[in-house]
């Protein structure tokens, strides 16, 4: 015989039971498919959460990198006008 498991519940015995006799299966398998299933959906929640994590530390620095390169712009910024490099007659530099 292998590990045991007892549950003491009675509330916890009696949706065991009545999920079994739904699905036409043995109290053991579904509890066992309901701790699986569990256990994958709390793996990927995990994984999806580390992933997220990475996601906002890498926006962090990212946004430490424009922070940092709006304090040092000049106010106002300067345009794309260089009309005053070059003679309004000929369009030559001056």
């Amino acid at each position: 015989m292998g590990a045991q498991l007892k549950i003491d519940g009675d509330e916890t015995y009696a949706l065991a039971a009545e999920l079994a006799s739904l699905r036409g299966e043995s109290i053991e398998a579904v509890v066992n498919r309901a701790l699986r299933e569990a256990l994958e959906r709390d793996k990927a929640a995990r994984e999806v959460g580390a992933a997220q994590h990475q996601d906002d530390a890498e926006y962090l620095e990212l946004r430490k990198i424009v922070d940092d390169i709006h304090r040092h712009l000049q106010h106002p910024l300067p345009s794309s006008d260089h009309s005053w490099l070059y003679d309004d007659e000929t369009g030559l530099p001056r």
